[in-house]
């Protein structure tokens, strides 16, 4: 079974076309909402959330581990994933997958997009740099909590304007969206590079991963999909139903931890 780990809805952006490549695997997603956003966070509080997360999904049945928070991937190390009673090769991050994918689409200057934690670790900056790639880097701290608390596009649009005129005004031919929330709201992304008569080109690494995911893990199994979340959230719950084109079901809570199913489509 398939293990997806995110801090909250994010991890929705790789989950949907996973889901749509892979009908028949079983997945199991941890969303830990108690504890967003990671990415103004410690590292050593990131490490902390990451065991305790990585921990619930095998906890729940899972085998092989997609880690789909960038914030999360920026702060792995291969001993940790030992640490964490996971192989290497059962466990898929992030920023490796990109990184190999970015680097056949031939752009001159990419900006980075990502939260605190995922600038300040420089993994992106240090994965374009061997490949030659000039680069920009943006930090985005108010950008997930605006997402996860359901704000309005108009609000959401806004920081993202000021994330845009900022690319542009560096030059950048790319837009790298470094955290998985990010791709929830593309289309905003879009539209502000449109109103700036732009042509910059907006990367969703979730197609990088969900191609590795799928060279690497096992996708066989009956298509269920169960959440877990640290903490109930309306608006995750409405997401995750968007997200897989179907109601939840089966939702049960126990000492904080609430439980639901989406049943195959």
């Amino acid at each position: 079974m398939i293990g997806v780990f995110d801090s909250g809805s994010g991890g929705l952006s790789v989950l949907g076309p996973l889901r749509r490549k892979a009908p028949d695997a079983d997945i199991v997603y941890f969303a830990d909402i108690a504890n967003l956003p990671y990415g103004d966070k410690t590292l050593v509080e990131i490490d902390a959330l990451t065991y305790g997360g990585i921990h619930t999904l095998l906890t729940y049945g899972a085998t092989q581990i997609l880690n789909a928070c960038n914030t999360v991937s920026a702060s792995l190390t291969l001993g940790q994933m030992g640490a964490f009673g996971v192989d290497r090769e059962d466990m898929i991050e992030m920023i490796g997958p990109t990184i190999c994918g970015v680097k056949a689409l031939g752009y001159k200057k990419i900006a980075i997009v990502a939260t605190r934690a995922t600038i300040r670790s420089g993994a992106y900056q240090r994965g374009l740099d061997v490949l030659g790639i000039d680069h920009y880097a943006v930090a985005a701290p108010d950008l997930v909590p605006a997402i996860e608390s359901g704000a309005t596009s108009e609000t959401i649009k806004k920081i993202i304007d000021d994330i845009v005129d900022t690319t542009v005004a560096n030059g950048c031919d790319a837009l790298l969206l470094g955290c998985t929330h990010f791709p929830l709201v593309r289309d905003l992304f879009e539209q502000s590079i449109i109103e700036r008569k732009s042509d910059i080109v907006v990367i969703d690494p979730a197609e990088f991963v969900v191609k590795e995911t799928l060279k690497r893990f096992d996708v066989s199994g009956n298509g269920t999909t169960r959440f877990v979340l640290s903490r109930d959230s309306v608006v995750f719950r409405e997401k995750a139903s968007s997200c897989l084109g179907a109601p939840i079901e089966a939702l049960t809570e126990s000492n904080g931890i609430v439980s639901f199913q989406i049943p195959r489509v």
